[in-house]
């Protein structure tokens, strides 16, 4: 077979996505999330771009697009191993506000062509994107 380029890094894409889910129990799982309780036991939290978690109000906002998940691999939220899947569905690009855990979080996945920018904890979500950050301590 003879890919165009955009099948190439589509077929990647879903490699990284695969391996992704494959390697990490917290994109396996079997039971709905934890939000709340301690966080050894709280296994999600839900992050606004303005940086911090989300309230009630924001739920109900018709006007927010953007949003972040805080997902633990399987050890709490104060564990060693932790994601943050960050989803943009504006028609435009977002400064998103990371967690103060994930300043130094590696880019995992991410649906644009390259890595979005990053710098002092806030990382550039273009439009209609979405990435995956990893943080080990």
């Amino acid at each position: 077979w003879s890919f165009e380029p955009w099948q190439a890094q589509l077929v990647d894409f879903t490699r990284r996505l695969l391996a992704l889910r494959r390697d990490n129990p917290a994109f396996r799982q079997r039971h709905f999330f934890t939000e709340g309780g301690s966080e050894d036991k709280q296994d999600v939290l839900w992050w606004h771009p303005n940086g911090h978690a989300l309230q009630h109000s924001d739920w109900n906002d018709p006007e927010q697009r953007c949003l972040g998940m805080v997902v633990a691999n399987g050890d709490g939220l104060g564990g060693k191993h932790l994601f943050l899947l960050a989803l943009n569905a504006n028609d435009h690009a977002v400064d998103f506000r990371l967690p103060e855990n994930f300043a130094e979080a590696s880019v995992d996945v991410y649906t644009t062509e390259h890595p979005p920018a990053m710098a002092h904890g806030v990382i550039e979500l273009p439009a209609r994107s979405s990435i995956v950050l990893s943080r080990q301590s």
